[in-house]
């Protein structure tokens, strides 16, 4: 698992899953393989099973041994085939963020991703997560769900729904059920590209979440000592 210093705005090591060379290769609803997280993400056809080859790589030592030690682990925000699942799909890395002390925290998407989780609720996200886990694994990986609670509108939100995306349902009831805890905020941040809007997360929320989070996660950690 690793920190993206473009959607945190922060410093640090980043350590892949492995460092194996390997490919990622989708199944899709219609019965089609594709190959490759590029051609993956522009498909438009639903996900029904994600694989990496070789099958069950090594993980790489660094990353377990940072697993260990954090105060925190987040998951997410990102595209929840093609960057989480990836990664949990590696030997070992599902067991140690299970068996890690560190808090778990899973900043659940804005926005559905056409061809992966077009009618995804945020605790289809989990699902998702757990599912690649494996039954043994399932509801130890995440702690807390942080979901975004002002909802997009205008010009942005009709462009998107035109590429058939909309907005993650926040199901709380269905999470909490999960016994996973729901924390709200307002991660939506507006901008323009090319005369394109543009629906993202506010790096400055996120960071402000992550960091809280964690000293959360540390004096609970030093409270048991």
């Amino acid at each position: 698992m690793k920190l993206s210093s473009e959607v945190l705005a922060v410093l640090g090591r980043i350590y892949p899953s492995t460092a194996a060379n390997v490919a990622l290769t989708a199944t899709l609803e219609d019965g089609n393989r594709v190959m490759g997280e590029t051609r993956i993400s522009r498909s438009k056809v639903r996900i029904e099973k994600i694989e990496l080859s070789p099958r069950r790589p090594k993980p790489l030592p660094e990353a377990l041994k940072a697993i260990a030690e954090a105060d925190l682990i987040t998951l997410g925000p990102g595209s929840l085939f093609t960057s989480l699942i990836r990664n949990l799909l590696v030997a070992g890395i599902p067991r140690a963020i299970a068996q890690s002390p560190a808090l778990k925290a899973y900043f659940v998407n804005l926005m559905w991703q056409p061809g992966e989780t077009v009618n995804f609720r945020a605790s289809d996200h989990v699902a998702g997560a757990d599912a690649a886990c494996g039954a043994e694994l399932r509801r130890s990986l995440i702690d807390v769900c942080v979901v975004n609670t002002k909802s997009p509108g205008g010009r942005a939100l009709d462009q998107y729904q035109a590429r058939e995306a909309r907005p993650v349902e926040n199901d709380i009831a269905n999470l909490e059920r999960m016994g996973i805890e729901v924390l709200g905020a307002d991660m939506l941040r507006m901008s323009r590209y090319r005369h394109v809007d543009k629906i993202r997360h506010d790096q400055g929320v996120i960071g402000a979440v992550a960091v809280q989070l964690a000293q959360r996660a540390r004096c609970a950690t030093l409270e048991k000592k």
